[in-house]
């Protein structure tokens, strides 16, 4: 069973012994080298049956595969850029033709070439008519920032703290999704117009407040914040833009009784953290969640 991300593999692991009752393998680049030796050698063997796990343990020497289901296909994350090149989903889709078993895949919004295989009907659909629990379908709201009157130094709006007041009032939980990791995406110096740039990528740097460094998210170049300006004094910084560290301190300020976590790369660095943080998440111990 193939997930696209990483953070998936112990929550779906879980539901999944629940349901079967039985525990599956997992596999992933966090995966230690012990245990990644144990489940080579078990997957070789034929004792270990089940493998969930991120794009890299689709080259498992399987004994006997009997089906392959890719979960979220669509997701970008199944293609890999670095390395050797290639697209998870695709190369599942090779390997279940050469050993002649079915392959699911599995999705809400189907991938433009999962869909055109659909039409010319190069693969069978089979739809599920019904949400889990008969749940209904999500309202969504618009609310456009350029008409919005944000106060100054403030990235929400009134009347997204009133949906989250709303919510947060009946006992829901809110997540807040933020599309970019840090406190702000780029610094400018108020005096000069200084871009802090990396010298390496020619790309903006993030400004990371908790660590007080200035990183760059490709080849991951740290830069301080300390630079003469042009009248020999430090640069006047302006930070651009809302990172999820920045939402996670106006929320602070306007909910200080609410437990609010960032759910981000940059804040965790080890499984235990996620499974922890994901944990809490379902036991209702965090009201709000700020996360990438």
């Amino acid at each position: 069973i193939l997930l696209p991300e990483i953070a998936l593999t112990n929550q779906f692991s879980r539901r999944f012994e629940e349901f079967f009752g039985a525990p599956p393998a997992i596999w992933h680049s966090g995966t230690t080298k012990k245990n990644k030796t144990i489940i080579w050698k078990g997957v070789t063997e034929g004792k270990i049956p089940i493998v969930i796990g991120a794009r890299s343990s689709l080259f498992l020497p399987f004994k006997n595969l009997g089906i392959i289901i890719v979960d979220e296909e669509h997701d970008a994350s199944y293609k890999q850029d670095e390395g050797v090149s290639y697209n998870a989903r695709d190369m599942a889709i090779t390997r279940a033709s050469l050993e002649n078993i079915p392959i699911n895949l599995v999705t809400s919004i189907p991938s433009i070439e999962t869909y055109n295989n659909i039409i010319n009907k190069k693969y069978h659909l089979t739809k599920l008519e019904k949400r889990y629990k008969e749940s209904s379908l999500p309202n969504i709201e618009i609310i456009n920032l350029s008409s919005e009157i944000l106060s100054k130094g403030s990235w929400i709006a009134d009347k997204t703290i009133h949906k989250v007041n709303k919510f947060l009032n009946k006992g829901d939980q809110v997540l807040f999704f933020v599309n970019r990791r840090g406190y702000a995406p780029f610094a400018i110096c108020k005096n000069c117009g200084h871009k802090f740039e990396c010298p390496n990528c020619a790309v903006n740097l993030n400004f990371h407040k908790k660590i007080n460094k200035l990183l760059c998210h490709y080849c991951g170049h740290k830069s301080s914040l300390s630079r003469s300006c042009k009248d020999k004094k430090k640069c006047d910084l302006l930070f651009c833009g809302p990172g999820v560290e920045r939402i996670f301190f106006e929320l602070k300020k306007i909910y200080p009784d609410k437990k609010i976590e960032i759910f981000s790369s940059d804040t965790l660095k080890k499984n235990q953290l996620t499974n922890l943080l994901i944990e809490k998440v379902e036991k209702s111990k965090i009201d709000i969640l700020i996360g990438t």
